[in-house]
């Protein structure tokens, strides 16, 4: 028997969910997607994202050198996969 599209659906979703993802208190590559209010946003795949601040990128007293699509390693402090997948990183 076939299943319906919401079937289908709830099968991905429920996928996505199990899906495994880096331990927590490890360090991971991830690509700055965006820069906003003073936060680095970053993809760290697993289809996750966080952020983190800008002054975590520079030397004290100097500005951050980082831009839209860099590649960075981040601390993943903790991850949260329900309602959404986020991250706390640092």
């Amino acid at each position: 028997m076939a299943m319906t599209s919401m079937e289908e659906f709830e099968a991905l979703l429920n996928e996505s969910f199990e899906m495994d993802t880096p331990d927590e208190g490890t360090v991971v590559k991830g690509k700055i997607i965006a820069i906003e209010a003073g936060q680095a946003i970053i993809d760290v795949g697993y289809k996750m994202e966080g952020r983190v601040d800008l002054k975590e990128f520079a030397n004290p007293g100097e500005a951050p050198e980082v831009s839209v699509g860099d590649e960075v390693e981040v601390y993943l402090r903790a991850c949260r996969k329900r309602p959404w997948r986020s991250c706390y990183l640092s």
